[in-house]
């Protein structure tokens, strides 16, 4: 079995990580494992593609969801044509500053259990999003998520959390960004078409879900299963700063909220329709843009390492 494992070189205490990696590798001198490290935003994905197109049976990233998202994507820019069984089985080893897709399937940093669900070829076969979408300039893109693409707040929250220098704990960096955004973020109107349902108005973000958790710990989409062949989709709506921290406990134990304003629905296909002012939107906690764009799952994408 060939294994790469992309070490993402920002992550806390890396020497120690990679030290713990090699020393359980030891009970597994059957398998040929490479360590490909990052050296810049974008390189998992770099490595990544290069790990399937040199037919690696296994690629783990370590490190957090936007490790994972650039991961995911160099495998499916290689195989987006062809069945999954030609894919390299994808798994997580969540060591990054935001770990929430971690956090849906029960992820815990424990290196030995990853060794022993890759071992046994303990899988999940789990949906993706893939989103395509124009940029201001008119360009076209196609991208994969395999937690949340987030359209309005979340996307600045995103981008005030890429430029920060705080060396404070992750959830704290997220906390302060969230905060600050709300003190000037202005809602901005636009129409979510899907299937079945069309939504219409101003709003604060919407939010389509893979996986139930974004923002460090928040959860947004209680509803979210990444097995079930749908996305999960929460709008909020005209929500003000004092509604949101009044509800952010709730958030935070991933429960629906109550609130005229917040909506929760579910779409297997979905057209964002910017107002005059089109919103910001992240995939994963990587900025994408402002952007017009179309978001569908992709049911039963990808072989998923899970815990044992």
């Amino acid at each position: 079995m060939r294994i790469a494992f992309i070490i993402n070189s920002m992550i806390r205490s890396r020497a120690k990580v990679i030290s713990s990696l090699e020393n359980g590798l030891e009970y597994y001198p059957h398998w040929e494992v490479d360590f490909f490290y990052t050296t810049a935003q974008k390189t998992a994905l770099t490595l990544s593609r290069q790990a399937t197109q040199q037919s690696y049976d296994v690629i783990i990233a370590v490190g957090g969801d936007g490790t994972l998202n650039e991961s995911l994507n160099g495998i499916m820019l290689v195989t987006a044509d062809r069945a999954r069984e030609s894919r390299p089985k994808l798994g997580l080893l969540p060591y990054g500053i935001s770990n929430d897709f971690s956090r849906t399937l029960g992820i815990e940093k424990n290196i030995r259990e990853c060794l022993e669900s890759i071992e046994k070829q303990k899988t999940a076969l789990l949906d993706v999003g893939k989103v395509s979408y124009m940029t201001e300039n008119d360009q076209s893109f196609t991208e994969y998520f395999m937690n949340i693409l987030d359209i309005g707040m979340g996307a600045d929250v995103v981008k005030k959390v890429e430029r920060s220098k705080n060396r404070l704990a992750p959830r704290f960096i997220y906390f302060h960004a969230i905060v600050q955004t709300f003190f000037h973020y202005r809602h901005k109107a636009l129409t979510v078409k899907t299937e079945n349902w069309e939504w219409q108005g101003p709003m604060m973000t919407v939010a389509i879900a893979n996986g139930k958790y974004f923002g460090n710990g928040l959860g947004i989409a209680p509803d979210a299963d990444p097995s079930s062949g749908s996305l999960a989709v929460t709008i909020l709506g005209k929500v003000g700063v004092v509604d949101y921290l009044r509800k952010l406990g709730m958030l935070k134990r991933c429960q629906k909220i109550n609130h005229p304003q917040v909506h929760y629905r579910s779409a297997q296909w979905l057209r964002i329709i910017p107002g005059d002012h089109p919103s910001p939107v992240e995939a994963d906690g990587e900025f994408l843009g402002q952007l017009r764009l179309e978001a569908i799952v992709v049911p039963q994408a990808i072989e998923f390492i899970v815990p044992n």
